[in-house]
């Protein structure tokens, strides 16, 4: 590890990496313990998103389930979050969050990115749809000034799934409380 860290430090980038997070974040640590060095450098796509994810990120689970209004996301817990490295705080909400008009057959997975504005209005955007045998279903890129509080997997639905209109409290629904995006350390399923 040592010699990782040389390598980033002689290429500029690790200095500026660890002042902003301070030395001790494990997160910063397991985030430089991953990263490949070539003869081309360091890729700094990563450590770009890394960087956005800590700016703009949840402190503490929301504790995300169905909401009364069961096509719906709420959160049970209060949730303190940063945008742009300012604090904000969203007490627990029912029906927080509406689906997207997303829809999947039985055999089908997508996950759904669950953010929060500086107001905190949630916004729920859908990943690519693939067949559960043999696909990887991904999150959909992050969206600038939002902070991402989970997200939700839908998978083998019965009967097929219909955003903003099944229900969510359904054996074929996940919810993972986090940021993906800071690695799997900083996710909570329920």
């Amino acid at each position: 590890m040592r010699r990782r860290i040389q390598s980033l430090m002689a290429a500029g980038l690790l200095a500026v990496f660890v002042c902003a997070l301070g030395p001790a974040d494990l997160a910063a640590q397991e985030f430089v313990n991953k990263q490949k060095i070539t003869k081309a450098g360091f890729s700094r796509g990563p450590l770009v998103e890394f960087l956005q994810a800590i700016r703009n990120q949840a402190m503490a689970s929301g504790v995300i389930t169905f909401g009364t209004t069961a096509a719906k996301a709420r959160t049970t817990a209060t949730v303190p979050f940063r945008i742009d490295g300012t604090l904000y705080s969203l007490a627990s909400t029912d029906d927080l969050c509406t689906m997207p008009t997303t829809t999947s057959t039985v055999t089908q997975t997508f996950l759904i990115r669950l953010e929060l504005n500086t107001a905190g209005t949630c916004t729920a955007t859908a990943g690519a749809v693939v067949t559960t045998a043999g696909g990887l279903a991904l999150l959909p890129p992050r969206t600038a000034s939002r902070t991402t509080i989970g997200h939700v997997k839908v998978s083998n639905y019965s009967g097929g799934f219909t955003g903003a209109t099944s229900s969510l409290n359904n054996a074929a629904v996940t919810f993972v409380n986090g940021d993906m995006d800071l690695g799997p350390d900083a996710l909570v399923t329920n």
